[in-house]
Parts: structure tokens; C-alpha cells; sequence
């Protein structure tokens, strides 16, 4: 929980994963970490909102999904600015490693 306030209440699954991961042993295996998301859900610790192209998760159900709408938008800008790009004979210029915090 700590982690999620330090980044403005809200981070993307994969991050919290790698976070678990590091920082605790026992959070190595997926069943483990599965287990920790399901409790914290029905604990309501924290939530986790899932899009098409990400999972965020969040302090509370707004945090999440506020998130998950902004990354889905700038995701959907990105995919944009690619199709334009290789229509016109150019290789794609937009990177999609800043997404985090839009």
C-alpha cells in the first residue's frame, strides 16, 4: 500500500508485480501473488482495474480506473501516431515505455 501512495495512488500491475517480487521472497511464484491481489480485493486494500492493453491498480476503485483511462488514451494515441507514421513511408518514432503517469 505504501507503494501505491508513493506513486500518486495508482501504478500498473506489471510494476507492482516486479515490486512484490523483489521485495519479498515468498511473492516469487504467481500462485503467491494471485493470492495477495484476490485477499487484497476482498479486503478492499486496493483494486485493480483491467483494460485492453494494461492492468493498473489503485488505493481505491476511482484511482484505478482514472489511471486505466488515461493510459487506454494515451495507448490509443500511440497506435494512432504508428499507423499515420507507416502509412507515410516512416518508421514508427513513439515509445511506448512512457506510458506510466500520464
Amino acid at each position: 500500500m505504501n507503494l501505491l501512495w508513493s506513486n500518486d495512488c495508482w501504478m500498473m500491475r506489471t510494476d507492482v508485480i516486479s515490486s512484490l517480487k523483489s521485495t519479498f521472497i515468498s511473492m516469487s511464484t504467481p500462485p503467491a501473488r494471485f493470492k495477495l491481489f484476490l485477499s487484497a480485493k476482498e479486503k478492499g486494500v486496493f483494486f485493480v482495474a483491467k483494460g485492453p492493453y494494461c492492468h493498473t491498480v489503485g488505493l481505491t476503485t476511482r484511482d484505478a480506473f482514472g489511471a486505466l483511462t488515461n493510459v487506454t488514451r494515451k495507448m490509443q494515441f500511440i497506435n494512432a501516431t504508428r499507423k499515420m507514421q507507416l502509412a507515410n513511408g516512416q518508421p514508427p518514432t513513439t515509445d511506448t515505455n512512457d506510458i506510466a503517469h500520464v
